[in-house]
């Protein structure tokens, strides 16, 4: 499998992550001749919310919708670390 395969796999695991805990959309674009971009957006019913993940790319980087799937990949991560020690910080006042 090539890097950009790799990538979106690693991406779409950390994504799928997330989901169980919001509701999410994702909005992405990527164009040879102009910067690309990845956000994530949580949703209230219909209803745009929080954007949580914001990366972006020059469009000249070298295998830049890779390195863009990476470091949203990257701050998925970090935001179901956040969730993950809030949720103990949460089980250790109740209990």
């Amino acid at each position: 499998m090539d890097e950009l395969g790799e990538t979106l796999d690693e991406f779409y695991i950390e994504y799928r992550k997330l989901q169980k805990h919001m509701k999410l959309r994702m909005k992405s674009h990527f164009a040879e001749r102009t910067d690309g971009y990845i956000e994530i957006w949580q949703y209230e019913g219909d209803v745009r919310g929080k954007l949580l993940v914001r990366e972006k790319v020059e469009s000249d980087e070298e295998d830049a919708q890779a390195q863009c799937y990476r470091k949203a990949a990257g701050s998925i991560r970090h935001l179901l670390n956040e969730i993950r020690d809030e949720q103990q910080l949460d089980r250790r006042c109740a209990g």
